[in-house]
């Protein structure tokens, strides 16, 4: 029996996830997923404050928006910066092959997280599809959608976000 075609979009997403650990090893991709937090996080807590010290006759809200851009940018330059650093380390040290291998891993779990939050957005609209029923993905990824949900909720409060997606004022 042939695969239904959102099962291979599901193990394509997956599998490309893995792919992209695999070629960027595990140090670049945990390095590049906390650049991102972090150019995040500076740009919510400095963006404000560049825009105040800006002089252009735009309003507030674009002298915001350019704050908070300028920030994201910066951070994500600096951190570019600092990834190549720490990658040049890991080839120096020969540990690229582990690197890599763990990097394969970190991918397939991240591409597996986002198809089951895709999974869990599209379950009121597709349940009563074939296509759920007769998928052999979903049944084995579902079971970890609590988990999934534990981990994303844990994520946003270190953001200062609850789970109600009322923000904690902790930024």
């Amino acid at each position: 029996m042939p695969l239904p075609a959102p099962d291979i979009v599901m193990l394509i997403a997956i599998g490309a996830s893995a792919a992209f650990g695999l070629f960027r090893g595990l140090v670049r991709e945990v390095v590049s997923l906390a650049i991102w937090a972090a150019a995040f996080l500076l740009a919510l807590l400095l963006g404000p404050l560049l825009a105040e010290q800006m002089q252009f006759n735009v309003g507030a809200g674009v002298k915001g928006a350019l704050g908070f851009a300028a920030i994201f940018v910066v951070v994500l330059l600096a951190g570019a910066f600092l990834q190549k650093m720490l990658g040049a380390m890991v080839e120096a040290t020969g540990l690229t092959g582990t690197d890599r291998t763990l990097g394969l891993a970190f991918g397939a779990v991240r591409g597996a997280i986002l198809v089951i939050v895709a999974l869990v957005a599209l379950r009121p609209f597709a349940e009563d599809r074939a296509w759920w029923a007769d998928s052999t993905v979903a049944p084995v990824l579902l079971p970890f959608e609590g988990l999934v949900m534990e981990f994303i909720d844990a994520v946003l409060a270190l953001f200062g976000v609850g789970s109600d997606g009322e923000g904690t004022g902790a930024v």
